[in-house]
């Protein structure tokens, strides 16, 4: 039976969940809608925009057309648990985090990294590469051309980076008289912040080490390249994807 309508369970979309995989998430249902139908679920906090997953289960029985995707780390075995008899697929941003999956479910992996693991952990599942995409605003408003002026020197985000970078390096660029921001908090408009930087650093190694799981993807460096940034970056799980030293990043 053809698939007629993709379900993204994410946790909630408040600010209380804002954080990389839900961006990842909430991006992947806006672009695969372009194809088919897609609606987004919640399962912790029930919102005013969008399906409760207690509600959907309640209202019906298993539907062939529907197709569940699970993404958010601990709560998978859980859900898939909740979501038996239903076509479910794992939508797999990092590695690491310890559980297994039953046999049958997909594993979507957003990079050769976790492609890697889940074909070690369950070789016997059906393993699909499905690499992150960029929305239309980073092709259509990303200023490559670099001709433009750029009042940000460097540009840093407080999150994941390492001691390193925060305590050494940024006040070092300072002191050398160059313009550098430490972003931290939410920023609406993504975009338009990396097309003000030249240079932008990710070092994200030390955190994920402390956390026990893996770099999934890696999108703020390509999003930064897609904006004519020059990018120096960790090569840590899947940033060797496509950070090729010298040639891609530095």
């Amino acid at each position: 039976m053809p698939t007629t309508l993709v379900r993204f369970l994410v946790p909630g979309t408040s600010k209380r969940f804002r954080c990389g995989g839900l961006s990842v998430e909430l991006q992947t249902a806006r672009l695969l809608a372009g194809l088919c139908a897609t609606e987004i679920v919640t399962y912790r906090e029930r919102s005013p925009d969008h399906s409760f997953l207690d509600d959907c289960l309640r209202d019906g029985s298993p539907d062939e057309s529907i197709l569940w995707i699970v993404s958010w780390g601990f709560d998978v075995p859980a859900l898939i648990r909740r979501l038996w008899g239903h076509r479910v697929a794992y939508h797999a941003h990092s590695s690491g985090y310890g559980f297994g999956l039953p046999p049958g479910v997909p594993v979507l992996a957003v990079s050769q990294n976790t492609l890697g693991y889940w074909g070690n952990r369950c070789p016997r599942n059906p393993l699909l590469l499905v690499p992150n995409a960029l929305e239309p605003a980073w092709l259509e408003r990303g200023a490559r051309a670099g001709i433009e002026q750029r009042p940000i020197d460097v540009l840093v985000q407080a999150r994941k980076s390492s001691r390193y970078v925060l305590r050494e390096l940024v006040p070092a660029l300072r002191s050398a008289g160059l313009q550098v921001e430490v972003q931290s908090g939410w920023v609406d408009d993504l975009v338009g912040l990396f097309n003000r930087s030249t240079v932008y650093l990710y070092d994200s190694a030390e955190y994920w080490r402390g956390r026990g799981v893996t770099e999934g993807f890696g999108l703020p460096p390509m999003e930064a390249m897609a904006c004519g940034c020059v990018v120096f970056s960790s090569l840590n799980h899947a940033l060797a994807d496509y950070g090729d030293p010298g040639r891609m990043v530095h």
